[in-house]
């Protein structure tokens, strides 16, 4: 899996945070860390996934971290959002 780690600040308040996110779902991490920014404050009508670019050099920084490969497998249990959306 991968250890994720949010730093900056939003709307003023500092923002410190770690997830882990196994490797089956490692590539939600933009959902994940959508979450914890709005905790801080992050309008709900933002989306860190917006930002493409970031997004898909991080993307691809956590496929070749752990060597995603298409096709790898999933795990059925990690399918599930357990009421998230």
């Amino acid at each position: 899996g991968m250890l994720f780690t949010l730093r900056g600040s939003v709307e003023g308040k500092e923002l410190n945070e770690a997830f882990y996110l196994p490797k089956d779902q490692a590539f939600d991490f933009a959902r994940h860390a959508t979450r914890i920014a709005q905790k801080y404050g992050m309008p709900k009508t933002a989306n860190i996934g917006a930002m493409h670019k970031y997004y898909d050099e991080m993307f691809e920084d956590v496929r070749a971290q752990l060597d995603i490969k298409s096709g790898d497998p999933v795990k059925p249990e990690h399918l599930g959002y357990n009421g998230e959306r």
